[in-house]
């Protein structure tokens, strides 16, 4: 009985093959076997706890649709590991050969200190970077970089492992995603090679985790991770971890990892503001010795906001549309060849008249001051709130903003709305109080 239950398995496997690449398959699935079968619950045999986890997460549904048919039976899967001992596992078929970790480690020279650009939104992270790549093992242990995705926390990541290569060369320093150590991992098991696995990762004196964020949910890759940043701790060896996230906020992250993540300095990196959209554009023109005239900067700055990946597309896809419509870079060619990149759904205009309205009549100050020469503090003040709510709630220019106020140009703004940022960055009453000059503006 069970012979024809596990055919029917293998039918199943065989099915799934179709839509795996061989080793995935290989890895994951070969090594299973249908054991019994009561009413509609199917027991599986897998090699080890490890796998009955990824097996859940990643296959189980699917596994679970094929075998409805295979079987005439709403068939529910259940996985039974044959080990508790995940490394005492050596699978029986011959792994497809990979590339080895230590293969794999590259640090980019592109990703430099001197190559980020530095401004309000990631000035911490880098100085938190520069100062770990100083003294390792010393000053922040672990050193926890998180933000969204084009923000830069690779770039910091493996800025510290140049800048250790190119200025230490007894420090023996490794980068990987933690995709890569997960698999490293399996194939240990498979190979019941886990004491040379834990000796390789635990030999350096810099390890480098990026997209840590993948251990949620996967209980056996944190009981090595935690295993290995104990050791590396313990021995003053340096880590540095990225994520899209805060550990505390990292699901299914055991609190143990959580304790230990946060026990070092942890930063974050937000999207750039105005200033440093401009700063990276005009660094990544001169890299590239391109010409690209400074209005033309100006609006990608002002409507590409979300990442340093999108800035730099929008520099590729502009010189791309100039070349094939053989066209001069102009803003008139920019507006064109940005426009799919480039979402105004989401703003709700207001007229820049309705802002000088509203914020005279909550400083209290009369809108023909606020449009004139004069300069007091609170005066200053309230133009540069303007400026900034100008710039969030309608689709006006720097130049359109600077010419409504009766300002020289576009610089004044962008300085204003600078210092409106920074302000908000560092006095949480004060945001409170812009979100509640936007909130009130768009509601009205």
């Amino acid at each position: 009985m069970s012979d024809i239950i596990n055919n029917k398995w293998q039918r199943v496997l065989s099915i799934i093959q179709k839509d795996l690449k061989e080793y995935t398959f290989s890895t994951w699935l070969k090594p299973t076997k249908a054991s019994s079968l009561n009413k509609n619950i199917l027991y599986v045999d897998v090699p080890n706890a490890f796998f009955a986890d990824w097996i859940n997460e990643h296959y189980l549904q699917r596994l679970e649709e094929i075998s409805k048919d295979i079987f005439n039976l709403n068939i529910k899967i259940k996985l039974n590991p044959i080990s508790d001992n995940s490394e005492t596992y050596v699978n029986n078929i011959k792994p497809d050969p990979v590339v080895t970790s230590e293969e794999i480690s590259v640090f980019l020279p592109k990703y430099t200190f001197d190559s980020f650009v530095v401004g309000s939104s990631n000035q911490f992270a880098y100085a938190g970077a520069k100062a770990v790549a100083e003294k390792p093992g010393k000053l922040y242990n672990p050193f926890f970089i998180y933000g969204g995705v084009g923000l830069g926390k690779t770039h910091l990541a493996q800025a510290i492992g140049n800048y250790l290569l190119g200025n230490n060369k007894k420090y023996k320093v490794y980068y990987t995603p933690a995709e890569k150590f997960m698999n490293d991992l399996v194939m240990a098991f498979q190979t019941n090679s886990t004491l040379e696995f834990k000796k390789r990762y635990r030999q350096y004196h810099v390890l480098i985790l990026d997209d840590i964020q993948f251990l949620s949910g996967k209980v056996r890759l944190q009981e090595e991770i935690f295993h290995t940043f104990n050791a590396l701790y313990n021995s003053h060896r340096q880590l540095v971890i990225t994520s899209d996230k805060p550990p505390r906020e990292i699901e299914n992250l055991e609190e143990r990892l959580v304790s230990r993540f946060q026990s070092g300095l942890i930063v974050d990196i937000q999207p750039p503001d105005l200033v440093t959209r401009i700063a990276i554009l005009k660094n990544k023109i001169e890299k590239e010795n391109l010409f690209i005239p400074e209005d033309v900067i100006f609006f990608i700055a002002e409507n590409i906001t979300s990442n340093i990946r999108e800035l730099e597309s929008a520099i590729i896809k502009l010189l791309a549309f100039a070349s094939l419509t053989k066209t001069n870079i102009d803003l008139k060619t920019a507006e064109l060849a940005l426009k799919p990149l480039i979402s105004t759904t989401n703003k709700k205009e207001v007229s820049f008249n309705k802002i000088l309205e509203y914020i005279a009549r909550e400083t209290d100050i009369n809108k023909n001051i606020i449009l004139s020469e004069r300069r007091t503090e609170n005066i200053a003040l309230a133009r540069q709130i303007i400026m900034y709510l100008a710039r969030k709630l309608t689709s006006l220019s720097l130049k359109e903003i600077a010419f409504k106020l009766n300002r020289k140009d576009h610089t004044t703004v962008m300085s204003g709305i600078k210092k409106i940022e920074q302000r908000m960055a560092n006095d949480s009453e004060f945001k409170e109080k812009i979100n509640t000059y936007l909130s009130g503006l768009s509601n009205e």
